[in-house]
């Protein structure tokens, strides 16, 4: 089942989207810009079907327009 998770990295910290087996291979799907990481979500099921631990991290809040 679909989770909103935080991930920090560095000194970001990024909501996303995540599912599957903590202990399958991690899958990271990232959008574009001016999407979000809900861009994903139909296709995040069928890859934790094949066994993968997806994340889908919204990257939209770490970038800055100038």
């Amino acid at each position: 089942m679909m989770e909103n998770i935080e991930v920090a990295a560095r000194s970001f910290t990024f909501t996303a989207l995540a599912d599957g087996p903590e202990n399958g291979p991690l899958l990271i799907l990232l959008h574009g810009l001016q999407r979000n990481c809900w861009e994903w979500h139909h296709q995040i099921t069928p890859m934790v079907r094949l066994g993968f631990r997806v994340i889908a991290p919204d990257t939209r809040q770490s970038v800055t327009v100038a």
